[in-house]
């Protein structure tokens, strides 16, 4: 009688055990509904684990907020593949460029949809770093001044990006 019960238990740990890694491609993934909403707070980075809170961040840097840092915790999904449903505001503005720190974990953004007639355009627009300043009296001359640069911005994926804008487009950073 346990040889029976044993051979059953480990009958049933083994179909879980092809099953559960399966389920994962079955499991509905949450896309960004177009709001936003406020992340986590954990060693003074942002845990960003969803295009609403993708979004938040963009709405701080971009009204100011320029040196917060975030993280991402999660896959996340702008917009079901093609859709340009969601149209994201890149983080980063001519008077608020990004100057702050985001880790992409390794995680991946996808389906991210940018269209702007702007500079600067993908998911992050301005960063702050070097910028030219040009003298009014001098036709002839550029100086390059440089200005609270960003710690780093790394580990991103994107997937399925479309990313249009005036001039400076990229996907990451414009």
């Amino acid at each position: 009688m346990k040889k029976k019960i044993l051979s059953i238990l480990i009958s049933v740990c083994l179909i879980l055990a092809t099953v559960q890694p399966i389920a994962h491609i079955f499991a509905a993934d949450s896309v960004w509904s177009g709001g936003t909403s406020v992340p986590s707070l954990a060693n003074g980075f942002y845990q960003i684990s969803s295009g609403e809170e993708l979004a938040w961040f963009s709405e701080q840097v971009n009204s100011g907020s320029t040196t917060i840092k975030g993280k991402l915790t999660n896959d996340i999904i702008m917009n079901e593949q093609y859709s340009t449903a969601n149209n994201f505001t890149p983080i980063g503005t001519p008077e608020f460029p990004f100057g702050g720190e985001f880790d992409g974990c390794g995680f991946t953004i996808s389906n991210l949809y940018v269209s702007t007639e702007a500079d600067y355009a993908g998911l992050f627009g301005y960063v702050a770093g070097v910028k030219p300043v040009v003298d009014d009296n001098d036709d002839s001359s550029t100086e390059l001044v440089q200005y609270n640069p960003p710690k780093i911005i790394s580990n991103i994926n994107l997937t399925n990006a479309s990313v249009a804008g005036n001039q400076n487009v990229g996907g990451v950073v414009g």
